[in-house]
């Protein structure tokens, strides 16, 4: 007791403090408990609808993503990145706000990391149809130049090129069905290009063109024809013959050099003066 105030007085002031200020606190939350609870059951369910949501997402990415080699190529494969990529900003935000529910009611955050290898396949996705768009347009633009006009040196520097984008990508989608198509492809060009430079040798002759005609199972090659172009030389699919062209390629070279050492031999004997005795 304070100031001459009884003790039965002081109690009873203490015990209204107490009803005003603990037990009231009590009694809100003993009344608010069961909002609480609700409101906890309906978070988990957007939680689980979530998840569910999430991994049906990624199981038809990893079904229907640009993994493999498209018939259409890059207009359908650009589409579905596109695609999937506004999807998962969407999931994306989602999982901002079903965290924020979770630290609000002082849940376990969840970690969503299916939505960070999607984001990081769609990258790498991407990376690889850049190069595949490449080679196409590369293609396409030679498609049509006449053979003598081929600039060969190019070619090598373009199967370099290709070879070192394949060789900088990661190692996750070396086992994807796309990478290993385009892989197979670039090496089929890599064999391929070296091939038509070879083939512009000054060595070549009508024997040898009948020769490389026999072994690539075609009537006639003609690359003195007007008509005869980089596609028709891809068409040949010499990258399936590369040994026969090479050694025809290496015949030729070594005829020519018989054929100057001869033309040498003939100039010094045409202007040679023989005294007979």
């Amino acid at each position: 007791p304070i100031d001459g105030q009884s003790a039965l007085d002081y109690l009873e002031q203490a015990k209204m403090f107490w009803d005003n200020t603990v037990n009231k606190t009590f009694r809100v939350k003993e009344a608010i408990q069961p909002l609480q609870n609700s409101m906890l059951d309906n978070i988990r369910k957007e939680i689980k609808r979530f998840d569910a949501d999430l991994t049906k997402f990624v199981k038809e990415f990893k079904s229907n993503g640009p993994f493999h080699w498209l018939d259409s190529r890059q207009k359908d494969a650009y589409t579905l990145l596109d695609k999937y990529q506004k999807q998962l900003i969407i999931l994306t935000e989602k999982g901002k706000a079903v965290n924020e529910l979770e630290d609000l009611f002082e849940l376990s955050l969840s970690a969503h990391e299916p939505l960070h290898q999607v984001g990081e396949d769609l990258l790498v996705l991407k990376g690889l149809w850049d190069v595949i768009l490449l080679v196409d347009s590369n293609l396409s633009s030679w498609k049509n130049t006449a053979w003598a006009d081929i600039k060969t040196d190019d070619l090598l520097d373009e199967v370099k090129g290709l070879t070192n984008l394949l060789k900088a990508q990661p190692k996750k989608p070396r086992s994807w069905p796309l990478f290993k198509t385009l892989e197979s492809h670039v090496k089929n060009l890599s064999i391929t290009l070296p091939l038509i430079h070879d083939l512009h040798s000054p060595a070549m002759r009508d024997r040898h063109w009948k020769s490389l005609a026999k072994v690539c199972d075609v009537k006639v090659i003609d690359p003195n024809d007007p008509k005869f172009c980089f596609e028709d030389a891809m068409k040949l699919k010499l990258d399936s013959h590369a040994e026969d062209t090479e050694e025809i390629v290496e015949t030729a070279t070594k005829e020519l050099k018989i054929e100057r050492k001869l033309r040498d031999i003939e100039n010094v004997w045409r202007d040679l003066t023989l005294d007979y005795v």
